[in-house]
């Protein structure tokens, strides 16, 4: 399971969360469940640190989150539609 918080410049969000969306056709997400969300829930709110949008990615084992990782799609999300500092991003 990949977990990644993220903050999103308001006026790119909706086109974010579609880039992001677009990653669960992959076949190494486990059943092609990728979950995409925001505003967070969380109580007390300071948990998320201040991030608005969360994607969650299950996968089968190790190898199928490494597939996922290294594909052209997530990397090309990675590098294009998330222009953002890695200090504004938490990975579990």
């Amino acid at each position: 399971m990949t977990v990644i918080h993220i903050d999103v410049a308001e006026g790119t969000r909706s086109d974010t969360i579609r880039a992001m969306k677009s990653l669960k056709t992959l076949d190494c997400v486990k059943g092609h469940r990728l979950v995409v969300g925001g505003p967070s829930i969380n109580t007390p709110p300071e948990r998320t640190k201040g991030f608005e949008v969360v994607l969650l990615s299950l996968h089968e084992n190790m190898t199928a989150f490494e597939k996922y990782r290294d594909s052209d799609e997530h990397q090309a999300y990675v590098t294009l539609l998330l222009p953002i500092p890695p200090k504004d991003t938490t990975s579990y």
